[in-house]
């Protein structure tokens, strides 16, 4: 079985106080295997959404029936936080820390 790859991005809307995650999972050749786009209604800030995003995807993946598989986000404080290459900022330790009991999952 090869891995796929499960990429995340996420939007925050400042007007509406609302923001957007889209997560896409895609096999070894790129094809698409499943992809969510969910609107969040909270108000977070452009790092928050950046681990939120990274929240809904490891989740969806797990509901997809995804195992083997590799996370990409765009943020090097969240991907370095979630490898514990640093402490993550108290605005995202919480997201980040039920990210992480989720990889457990993997």
């Amino acid at each position: 079985m090869s891995k796929k790859k499960v990429n995340v991005d996420g939007v925050v809307f400042s007007q509406s106080c609302q923001a957007g995650v889209g997560v896409v999972i895609r096999d070894y050749e790129g094809k698409v295997i499943a992809a969510l786009i969910k609107q969040i209604h909270q108000p977070l800030g452009p790092l928050e959404i950046k681990a939120k995003d990274m929240e809904v995807g490891v989740s969806f993946a797990w509901v997809v029936g995804i195992r083997e598989v590799i996370f990409e986000c765009d943020s090097k404080i969240v991907s370095n936080a979630l490898l514990g290459l640093c402490t993550p900022l108290m605005i995202i330790s919480n997201i980040l820390a039920r990210v992480s009991l989720r990889f457990q999952d993997f």
